[in-house]
């Protein structure tokens, strides 16, 4: 009885206040978009579909439907096979942005390719400068998320990551970043 008790408290804490909004993701072709708009060049946009293990899947993530004149968005409350599926792409993502320092993985913008070859030095005091970071968070956040979002980034990837090699620093602060909630999720 008290196991039941404990799990109805559970689901109702978790439901929220009644009427409320759920979250809803922003999916995973608006979130490409982002992305493109952010640190890819105009002639070669971030596709992250790409990174999905087989095609199609991609509408699991949160996508608009079109049936005749209506539209809607489906698949777009979190739950456990989107949020495996965005983990499995943005991780794909994180990998080729990070050897991207070894070989070009992925089309980037000037500016950010600057900003990634710096972090390519890691763990080299340049590539942990504030400036570095700010520009890493930026390009791929934008000012979607408070400043004190990118405090707390900023402090795990220096206090985990600051003697890493630098593939794994910047595959780890990348997907740090793309399952940031203020990233992910519909505002």
């Amino acid at each position: 009885m008290q196991r039941w008790l404990i799990v109805a408290a559970a689901c109702i804490a978790l439901a929220g206040p009644a009427g409320a909004a759920g979250a809803r993701l922003k999916g995973l072709s608006a979130l490409s978009k982002e992305l493109s708009a952010r640190i890819a060049p105009e002639e070669g946009p971030i596709e992250l579909d790409r990174y999905m293990p087989a095609d199609g899947l991609d509408d699991l993530a949160g996508t608009w439907s079109a049936f005749g004149t209506e539209h809607k968005f489906q698949n777009g409350m979190p739950n456990a096979v989107n949020m495996v599926l965005l983990r499995v792409a943005f991780s794909g993502f994180a990998q080729s942005l990070a050897k991207s320092c070894a070989s070009p993985q992925v089309l980037l913008n000037e500016r950010f390719y600057a900003t990634l070859e710096v972090l390519c030095t890691w763990p080299a005091a340049a590539a942990k400068s504030d400036k570095v970071l700010t520009d890493f968070w930026l390009g791929m956040v934008g000012y979607d998320a408070p400043q004190e979002e990118y405090g707390v980034w900023r402090d795990f990837v220096l206090t985990t990551y600051g003697e890493k090699n630098a593939q794994e620093a910047i595959e780890s602060m990348t997907l740090a970043l793309m399952l940031n909630p203020y990233f992910v999720l519909e505002q």
